[in-house]
């Protein structure tokens, strides 16, 4: 495939399985940049294991599902990434797959040149994937009304690889005390270890938990659980006698602080009886948080697009309706059970209308909307046997046939939160607008941390700094529109969000001038990406924000192009870098270049002051990418200081937002193929 320049989704190499393993040998570099797989599963299918050798230089690998079927990667379509495992070598591994779905893995180099790469594909319905789990969950045995856990020290390059922990070798163990029944709440897992090993035998950072405790849920009831915990966490439920998986969440696994919003899902067991509720954790440095609940909660939902019947029993099967719920309608769930002899309608709800009717409707989410105190979207199952029931059929709902809705132009968007990058005071709030436009009347305003339902994401008025993006949301059964600059996704595909448009006319000459200069003879995205291959934890795209915040890619300078100056002359080149603090750079006259300006700009500016914090800080993830991104405007000291205060990284930078406008500028070159 070596220099296939072509090489795309649509000219995709199709690997078969069916519960066996492939081995591919191939090159790849020089004009071809990417390499495609088509992934084709065995109805047994469901998980995937991809390990990756290179020689002569690095590469990763991505995991899609082209749901939309346009033969491209659109956002939301990325499933999974590789993860560093040694040098010159990549893992990644997926379970729980729909062998419907037509899946593909790409893989790209970290830099130029032509590498040598060897590809091990495992399916994972037979292979290691499923040995890994089964290994996992052997240790775990027996019933405890406490919490026990089980401690590893990490390296930094395996910290987060949760395939390769091995709790039955652990480093140490402890006792957490009580599982925290309470209420509603089953079980609830409050520790905080701070800065300090959490016992002996375990380092003060690096390490990784395994905690569980025995739990009895009910068939058909919801639970949810919570997570605010500093850094990731993910989640199994086994079987005591067995030790076999009933359920496995990947949770909220990266690295981030108690800043970020709580992670949430909602479950139903398919069997009454008890579970190890087991809690996997990593600490990477800094603070040592682990807050978890697993509570019982009511769900209500809303009847959309077609009347439904209401029924006696859960099934359509010679089986008259008693009554019917109207489009619109709020009914209160009681649980949710399976129908035993309806083929078509296989899941159920057990619901309470208004006027205190009880009966069963069809749980299929084309027709009902569950939401409760939080929002709700895909209600995972735990299953008796470690494999999830198949999704509904795409059969009409049981109420008539409906109009089939249009399709989500923003695939894989659907929850989301008032974000809290922006607030100066705890007062602020954010508009609730009923049009795309801040000419649009107020439904209300919405606090940090409000949940949103995503139903898309539209063009609309300009605001800020030129933004034009607004998402239609859905708050408390009421559609509306918020500005996206004031919303973070929940599941953004791994692409930066972005409140500009793709064909926003203030930001497409920005994007034109780095890819095709008016006033220099070659392109600054080859040096750009060069740049940013050094860098696991630097995409491309930023650099490019970090050029357009700056320069606009030289378009705003005087004289326009990488040999003018801004800010008052203090400003020099593409990158603008400071004469008042790198003098010695400045002199040299090599700032007019614009690979050297780049490449300055980077390996002396950001990266040190990345590294530094990383360091000294305990910001991590993209907090730590956005505190680098406000030193290179406000300086490191600027950024300390707001930390020390309790603020913003942004606090000090000009606008208070050059971090975040560095990322939505990202975003805006990920539409324009910069992902």
């Amino acid at each position: 495939m070596v220099n296939d320049a072509g090489n795309r989704m649509k000219r995709a190499t199709k690997v078969s399985f069916n519960g066996g393993s492939k081995t591919i040998s191939e090159q790849i570099g020089g004009s071809d940049r990417s390499d495609y797989f088509q992934l084709e599963f065995g109805p047994r299918s469901s998980s995937i294991q991809a390990d990756l050798s290179t020689t002569g230089g690095r590469a990763r690998m991505d995991l899609f599902s082209d749901r939309n079927q346009n033969g491209r990667i659109d956002r939301g379509e990325q499933i999974a990434k590789s993860t560093r495992r040694s040098a010159g070598e990549e893992t990644l591994s997926v379970s729980n797959l729909d062998s419907s779905e037509a899946y593909y893995l790409r893989i790209k180099p970290r830099g130029n040149g032509t590498i040598d790469y060897q590809l091990s594909l495992t399916d994972g319905s037979e292979g290691a994937t499923a040995s890994a789990l089964s290994d996992r969950g052997s240790g775990r045995l027996g019933r405890s009304s406490k919490w026990n856990a089980s401690f590893l020290n990490r390296s930094k390059s395996n910290l987060q690889n949760y395939q390769s922990y091995n709790f039955n070798r652990p480093d140490a163990t402890m006792d957490l005390g009580d599982r925290g029944t309470s209420g509603r709440t089953v079980a609830e897992l409050d520790i905080n270890f701070g800065r300090r090993r959490p016992t002996s035998g375990v380092e003060k950072n690096r390490f990784a938990m395994e905690a569980w405790t025995t739990v009895t849920l009910e068939a058909g009831e919801f639970y949810r659980i919570s997570s605010d915990s500093d850094d990731g966490t993910r989640f199994m439920f086994t079987d005591p006698s067995t030790g076999k998986i009933a359920g496995e969440l990947s949770g909220d696994w990266r690295r981030r602080t108690t800043r970020a919003p709580e992670w949430t899902q909602v479950i139903t067991p398919t069997r009454t009886g008890e579970y190890n509720f087991v809690v996997q954790y990593f600490d990477h440095k800094g603070k040592s948080v682990v807050d978890v609940v697993l509570e019982e909660i009511d769900l209500q939902a809303q009847i959309k697009d077609s009347a439904l019947n209401l029924r006696n029993t859960p099934s359509t099967v010679s089986n008259t309706p008693i009554g019917a719920v109207n489009i619109g309608d709020i009914v209160t769930i009681n649980r949710q059970v399976p129908s035993t002899n309806d083929s078509v309608y296989r899941n159920w709800y057990e619901v309470v209308t208004v006027n205190g009717t009880k009966g069963y409707i069809t749980a299929d989410d084309r027709f009902v909307s569950v939401f409760s105190d939080a929002t709700v979207s895909d209600i995972v199952s735990l299953a008796t046997d470690g494999v999830l029931p198949p999704a509904p059929p795409t059969t009409p709902g049981d109420g008539g046939t409906p109009p089939t809705p249009p399709p989500n132009p923003n695939p894989g968007f659907s929850k989301g939160v008032i974000s809290s990058k922006v607030w100066i005071t705890s007062d602020d709030k954010i508009a609730f607008r009923n049009n795309k436009d801040i000419s649009g009347a107020e439904l209300g305003r919405l606090p940090a941390g409000t949940p949103l339902t995503l139903i898309g994401k539209e063009v609309g008025g300009r605001y800020l700094n030129g933004f034009d993006s607004w998402y239609k949301v859905q708050v408390n059964g009421q559609e509306g529109y918020v500005a996206s600059y004031y919303v973070d996704v929940l599941d953004d595909g791994g692409l930066y969000e972005t409140a500009i448009s793709k064909d926003n006319p203030l930001y497409k000459p920005h994007l034109n001038e780095a890819e095709n200069p008016t006033y220099y003879s070659q392109s600054y995205r080859p040096f750009i990406e060069s740049a940013a291959t050094r860098y696991s934890w630097l995409q491309p795209s930023v650099i490019a924000g970090i050029g357009s915040r700056e320069s606009a890619w030289g378009r705003i300078l005087s004289p326009a192009g990488p040999s003018g100056t801004g800010d008052g002359g203090h400003g020099r080149g593409l990158m603008q870098i400071d004469d008042r603090f790198h003098a010695p750079f400045i002199n040299t006259g090599a700032w007019r270049d614009p690979k050297a300006s780049i490449d300055y700009g980077i390996d002396k500016v950001l990266a040190p002051n990345y590294n530094y914090l990383d360091q000294n800080t305990a910001l991590e993830g993209i907090d730590l990418l956005r505190g680098a991104l406000a030193s290179y405007n406000a300086g490191l000291s600027s950024v300390t200081r707001a930390l020390a205060e309790g603020r913003d990284v942004d606090y000090y930078t000009t606008g208070q937002d050059y971090s975040w406008d560095v990322l939505n500028r990202a975003g805006f070159f990920q539409l324009n193929g910069w992902a």
